[in-house]
């Protein structure tokens, strides 16, 4: 099943069987690709713990908790920054199996679990 699609037969010719993309569907997916090669090239680094700090400070946050994990490659890379949870203004539930599963598809080495809590409560 496609990733990016709830129906993966989203572009297929019901008469033919076979897909095709119009052309301003091509030209998006070539600028998506441009797009994601350039962020891949440039993923920021989180080799200290001030990186990670400030990193946080503007992905990290909201008036209702959140639970982010940062996974890494094996030079601290950033490979994805994905929410898995969000809650109320006093709680987030989190399974720890979602966490490890994400971390072996995404190859990771390395992973930061960062959780905010709603303004002024440490």
């Amino acid at each position: 099943m496609s990733r990016f699609s709830e129906h993966p037969t989203a572009f297929l010719n019901r008469r033919t069987g076979s897909f095709e993309l119009t052309a301003q569907e091509q030209a998006t997916i070539f600028a998506a690709r441009e797009i994601l090669a350039r962020h891949i090239n440039c993923n920021p680094v989180l080799s200290s713990w001030q990186a990670v700090m400030d990193y946080c400070a503007l992905s990290v946050r909201g008036d209702v908790e959140r639970f982010h994990v940062l996974y890494l490659d094996r030079k601290n890379r950033l490979i994805s920054d994905e929410r898995l949870g969000v809650g109320t203004v006093d709680h987030v539930p989190v399974y720890p199996r979602e966490v490890v599963r994400r971390a072996l598809d995404l190859n990771a080495s390395a992973l930061i679990l960062a959780h905010n809590h709603p303004p002024g409560d440490p």
